[in-house]
């Protein structure tokens, strides 16, 4: 959960991107862990798995805006 709510807030994609796959990859695990019905945190696995998907979105989504911002830049000129 950590991770996905550190990534969140790194402001240039090419830190966000690592850290959100991060954050999704021990996301799984964590849930996989917490399978069971004694075992606590499957609600931190989830935080840290959605926090983690919207930062590896929002860094693909820079990233897209980049290349095409950039290319209509070079077409502009």
């Amino acid at each position: 959960m950590v991770t996905g709510i550190v990534s969140l807030f790194l402001c240039y994609w090419f830190l966000m991107l690592p850290a959100g796959v991060t954050a999704v990859i021990l996301g799984v695990l964590a849930l996989k862990e917490t399978d069971g019905i004694y075992r606590s945190g499957r609600g931190m696995a989830i935080a840290g798995l959605v926090t983690g998907g919207f930062a590896t979105l929002g860094a693909l989504v820079s990233v897209v805006w980049t290349v095409f911002s950039y290319g209509t830049m070079l077409y502009s000129v």
